[in-house]
């Protein structure tokens, strides 16, 4: 989630998803590099990754470990929404 709010403060949260229609594909790369290197930047040498789904996929493999906390904190996400 750190990760993430990083990236919303400096405006690339964007990459994230699907890329849009208005946006050109230079745009797109120039937001996905400034993306990873904000990610790099803020992680340890240890995530590695050629984009930016990757390297979110592999800090969700670090770090999102399925527990109990985890499972009723996304039930109650779940219920509120």
């Amino acid at each position: 989630m750190q990760v993430e709010d990083l990236l919303v403060q400096n405006d690339l949260d964007v990459v994230l998803g699907e890329k849009t229609q208005k946006m050109s594909d230079a745009e797109w790369a120039g937001l996905d590099r400034k993306t990873m290197s904000d990610i790099r930047l803020s992680l340890t040498k240890s995530v590695e990754g050629e984009d930016n789904e990757s390297i979110m996929e592999a800090l969700s493999k670090m770090y999102e470990k399925p527990s109990a906390t985890n499972n009723v904190f996304l039930i109650r996400e779940l219920v509120n929404t």
